[in-house]
């Protein structure tokens, strides 16, 4: 059940990945990255950069992280 789960993670984060690219290129011009990962069963997020904004992106991806409203051409990709 360990792989499904961690499966399903993948793809949630591919998903919200593409919904934050605007905001991720942003921060990254800025100096900030953002990055995700899927370890048992746990998405981990690292934030890193100096910046006052790091608290305002971290907020921003929190917004976006319960939302999931992906097409069926978006996993076809």
């Amino acid at each position: 059940m360990l792989a499904h789960s961690e499966v399903l993670a993948s793809i949630y984060l591919d998903h919200l990945t593409d919904r934050l690219h605007p905001i991720l290129k942003s921060a990254s011009e800025a100096g900030l990255s953002a990055g995700f990962d899927v370890n048992k069963n746990k998405i981990h997020l690292t934030l890193s950069g100096f910046s006052e904004k790091l608290p305002y992106l971290l907020q921003r991806i929190l917004q976006q992280m319960p939302i999931f409203d992906a097409t069926e051409s978006q996993f076809a990709q």
